[in-house]
């Protein structure tokens, strides 16, 4: 298990550093494109800004792979009332979250699902912030 979820870990920080490089190459290639369009040369503002765009989605696409993979494997194997939120992002979080109760209410079963947020250790000023976020959406939702 414990090798299983190095691997895993190492694999979700390469996707990590590489939704990262494309998110600084989307910068920079937004940078250029406002350049460009400032100094009057609309069509090379116009490519450099659908570069942009594409290294947006390459960003978005490994972020993805990171947040499939963690909760993939935090969550399989589990009963539908157990939720591992670990690792993920608020946003990567909230949307498994959001999936989870969706699919729950639908059925009629939502009755003492668990949900497990961590304690915000590796997050700035130690703060929870997927649990808060998780609260503020089950107050949002209407539910205990």
């Amino acid at each position: 298990m414990l090798l299983k979820l190095k691997i895993i870990l190492e694999k979700r920080e390469g996707w990590r550093k590489e939704a990262n490089k494309w998110a600084l190459r989307r910068s920079e290639l937004y940078g250029k494109s406002q350049e460009a369009y400032r100094i009057g040369d609309g069509e090379l503002a116009k490519i450099l800004a659908n570069e942009a765009k594409d290294a947006g989605e390459k960003m978005k696409e490994c972020n993805v792979s990171a947040s499939t993979a963690t909760f993939a494997f935090r969550n399989n194997g589990k009963s539908d009332l157990f939720i591992d939120l670990h690792g993920l992002t608020v946003s990567e979080g909230l949307t498994f979250l959001r999936e989870r109760l969706t699919r729950l209410l639908k059925k009629d079963k939502l009755h003492n699902l668990r949900c497990v947020t961590g304690a915000g250790h590796h997050s700035e000023n130690r703060v929870a912030r997927i649990k808060l976020a998780v609260q503020g959406l089950i107050y949002g939702m209407k539910l205990k």
